[in-house]
């Protein structure tokens, strides 16, 4: 029997400049940015308390690295404007 990993699927959606505000994840092992709506590059971007990482630039607008899921962490994205970006977060 097929078992699905996915527990959630989450939309970030960019504004008019490309920029998502901060969401937190739901609880999970891992996730990862499986693309947008409107392609092209972005960047992941992780606060932690006072600190922002951007760690990711997907050059080619298709899925990003799996990353370690944090609960206190807040992630998000630049890219495209007025774009939707879809990010999976596993069990």
């Amino acid at each position: 029997m097929y078992s699905n990993p996915c527990r959630h699927l989450i939309q970030l959606r960019t504004d008019g400049t490309g920029k998502s505000a901060l969401t937190r994840l739901p609880p999970g092992r891992w996730w990862q940015v499986l693309g947008s709506t409107a392609g092209g590059a972005y960047q992941v971007f992780l606060t932690w308390g006072n600190q922002v990482a951007q760690f990711d630039n997907v050059a080619t607008g298709f899925h990003s690295t799996a990353y370690v899921a944090f609960p206190d962490a807040f992630v998000s994205i630049n890219g495209q404007p007025n774009s939707v970006f879809f990010i999976a977060v596993s069990e």
